[in-house]
């Protein structure tokens, strides 16, 4: 299958996943499970639509920038979810660069550094597992990051696929980097 072809299975397949999640507030007290509250606008008469993604999130951490102190980007988990034999991984980046001008537009490959934070690892503890992002010929199965541009100030919704969870288990730990503080206690949704 070609890349082409594959991220869009992906990308429809994320859209589909993302259609059906209840809504949290972002402290994590507004519902039992993380996820975005979206609505379909009809695009046509065939009852087509576009879903609007929130960016809201119940957990987040800010957090420096190649070590430079007055760049930062704010970190937050929105959902993670179990559907058939994947699990998807849904996280808002805001960065808030000081070198930039607060609308300046940014990639969010630059943002992403180190390189680990352009693909999370999720961690089972209990079973000493750990998950890392599906590959299929060295491309990864999460948001083309190069492609993507961020206004600086403005979140931006990402996402990463993995292999479903091998044991029954409730939550993780996510790492976004090596560098940065780790996410624990992460619910998954089923």
């Amino acid at each position: 299958m070609s890349t082409t072809a594959r991220r869009a299975l992906v990308a429809l397949a994320i859209g589909s996943l993302l259609a059906g999640l209840p809504a949290c507030s972002p402290d994590g007290t507004g519902g039992s499970e993380p996820g975005p509250a979206e609505e379909t606008t009809p695009a046509s008469t065939s009852g087509a639509g576009v879903a609007t993604v929130s960016t809201d999130s119940f957990v987040e951490q800010t957090v420096l920038v190649d070590g430079v102190e007055s760049d930062t980007v704010t970190i937050g988990v929105q959902s993670l979810v179990v559907e058939g034999e994947t699990m998807t991984l849904t996280l808002v980046y805001t960065p808030r660069l000081s070198s930039l001008e607060p609308d300046e537009r940014v990639s969010l490959y630059d943002v992403l550094s180190p390189d680990s934070a352009r693909r999370p690892t999720l961690l089972d503890r209990t079973n000493l597992k750990e998950y890392s992002v599906i590959t299929d010929g060295g491309d990864a199965w999460t948001t083309a990051v190069s492609d993507v541009e961020v206004t600086n100030g403005s979140p931006v919704v990402f996402w990463a696929v993995y292999a479903a969870p091998q044991d029954d288990i409730d939550v993780v730990d996510i790492r976004v980097s090596s560098t940065w503080p780790e996410f624990t206690g992460v619910p998954i949704a089923r």
